[in-house]
């Protein structure tokens, strides 16, 4: 059995911010779950896809590997 509870997309704050979102208010990104502003990342529930946890740890490694590699471009991160 496999539960669908649905979920309330709340993206107003990033929309207003000027983020470009669907006709249902999910947040529209890229491969790498970038926005359309600049520096704003979006995963999960807010952003169309499947609505499972798991499917949302995902992007939201996506999202934490590009932010990584973006600030490494800007200040080489030592290890």
């Amino acid at each position: 059995v496999y539960p669908a509870l649905g979920s309330t997309i709340r993206s107003s704050l990033a929309v207003a911010a000027g983020a470009r979102a669907t006709a249902d208010g999910c947040l529209e990104v890229d491969d790498h779950q970038r926005t359309s502003i600049p520096g704003l990342f979006a995963a999960g529930d807010v952003v169309k896809g499947l609505d499972q946890i798991s499917h949302a740890m995902g992007e939201a490694g996506v999202a934490a590997t590009t932010i990584r590699n973006l600030l490494d471009e800007r200040r080489p991160i030592r290890r």
